[in-house]
């Protein structure tokens, strides 16, 4: 029984590793996070996907997409992929900021 258990744990272990190792390889944001990017190391004008906008937004996806369409949010098709500036992006929730205080 506890031989057992030794080797679950082994188990649980070696998948948390592969998967974490898998996470920092495999996307941006998991790069970013590790730290093996850091801020200072990012372009300025840095490139954010529909599902980063999203979570910067704190939005759906598909609100995006009407943002974009319907209110003029800057984006840019790489291929049939919304792309984003993030300066841009922070330009423009500035501009609707300022613009909704003034009414």
């Amino acid at each position: 029984m506890v031989g057992e258990q030794s080797r679950n744990n082994q188990q649980q272990t070696a998948d948390k590793a592969e998967g974490s190792a898998a996470e920092e390889v495999g996307t941006p944001g998991a790069i970013r996070e590790s730290g093996l990017m850091r801020k200072a190391d990012l372009p300025p004008d840095e490139i954010l996907t529909r599902a980063e906008v999203a979570q910067l937004l704190r939005c759906s996806e598909p609100h995006v997409t009407a943002l974009i369409e319907r209110d003029g949010l800057p984006a840019f098709r790489l291929g049939k992929l919304w792309r984003f500036k993030r300066s841009e992006v922070f330009a423009w929730c500035e501009r609707r900021t300022n613009a909704k205080s003034e009414r």
